[in-house]
């Protein structure tokens, strides 16, 4: 393990959009890592963990060696994306946590195609006269984003507004009481 191990952080709302594997898949991923050693690495923005959350808990406890992979992207919204459609694309999900990962992979597709379009993320200061372009184009990412998101898992376009009605409850139960919200998880 390198020093930069240890300053890995976990952000509470990435790891609410993986969900944990069961104990037996624990239990079996930690054998797998004992015998074998760790072949995959854990993926991180900004010291943030956001792929591999069991992997380093096994290795941090038994003091085994990992890699670190370093994901750049420009803005948040970006990296719950890309952890939301790896989740759906990879993983059989009851349907209460697929529906969440789809409302929160609206919310930050729309986000990430009005930084898109402005030409503009979130480290760039925006001006007065920039804010109103930048809600044209929130509005018009929202409608693009929800016709490309139902056609991509094959929901109507009523549907994946509720995922993102649903998604926003999640988060807001999560803010006030965040066990909860993993519990309707």
């Amino acid at each position: 393990m390198t020093d930069e191990t240890g300053m890995l952080k976990t952000d509470p709302e990435f790891r609410r959009l993986i969900f944990p594997v069961s104990r037996e898949e624990y239990a079996a991923l930690e054998d797998r890592i004992l015998q074998d050693g760790c072949r995959h690495p854990v993926t991180v923005w900004y010291g943030y963990i956001i792929q591999g959350f069991e992997i380093y808990e096994i290795c941090t406890a038994r003091h085994l060696a990992f890699e670190i992979k370093h994901i750049n992207f420009r803005v948040r919204e970006e990296v719950i994306s890309m952890i939301c459609r790896e989740e759906l694309s990879s993983r059989c999900l009851p349907e209460n946590q697929r529906r969440y990962l789809i409302g929160k992979r609206y919310h930050a597709d729309i986000v990430i195609g009005a930084h898109n379009a402005a030409g503009t993320d979130q480290f760039r200061e925006r001006i007065r006269r920039e804010l109103s372009k930048s809600k044209k184009l929130y509005e018009s990412s929202a409608g693009l984003t929800k016709q490309r998101l139902a056609g991509e898992y094959h929901l109507s376009l009523c549907s994946v507004a509720r995922y993102a009605a649903y998604a926003r409850g999640i988060d807001y139960i999560a803010s006030v009481k965040p066990r909860m919200a993993d519990q309707i998880l």
